[in-house]
């Protein structure tokens, strides 16, 4: 990789990655094959198991975990495609060797999807509403 983050990277992450809770859960169960659940998730990872199942939920949503399989409720790394395997991995590779990078990358669209979000409140308070929809 160059000193710059890369563009494809950074258009995978808006696409498909909203939080840092996703981010790890995401290249920890693609390093490794077994059976996760949001529990041992967690432990691994230093987090509730709320924010675990919440970021595995997200994952499966965009087909980037299967899960969750089995009665005990393990989820497993299963990308919808090869090119997002790929993405993937390359993700890995930034976060050992571009750190401060990717979490620039990720900020920076952490503070764009809360500036959206105001706007549209405010844009939402000017809107008309008839008498049964205050």
């Amino acid at each position: 990789m160059t000193d710059e983050f890369s563009a494809t990277l950074e258009r995978f992450l808006r696409l498909h990655i909203e939080s840092f809770d996703e981010l790890s859960v995401l290249l920890l169960v693609a390093s490794d094959s077994r059976q996760w659940t949001s529990a041992s998730l967690a432990q691994s990872l230093k987090m509730t198991p709320v924010a675990a199942e919440s970021a595995l939920g997200q994952l499966v949503a965009r087909a980037l975990v299967a899960g969750p399989s089995t009665s005990d409720g393990a989820y497993n790394y299963a990308p919808a495609s090869v090119d997002i395997d790929l993405m993937v991995k390359a993700l890995a590779v930034a976060r050992r060797e571009q750190p401060l990078a990717l979490t620039n990358v990720m900020n920076a669209q952490a503070m764009d999807r809360i500036r959206r979000a105001a706007l549209k409140a405010f844009a939402d308070a000017f809107k008309l509403r008839g008498p049964g929809n205050a």
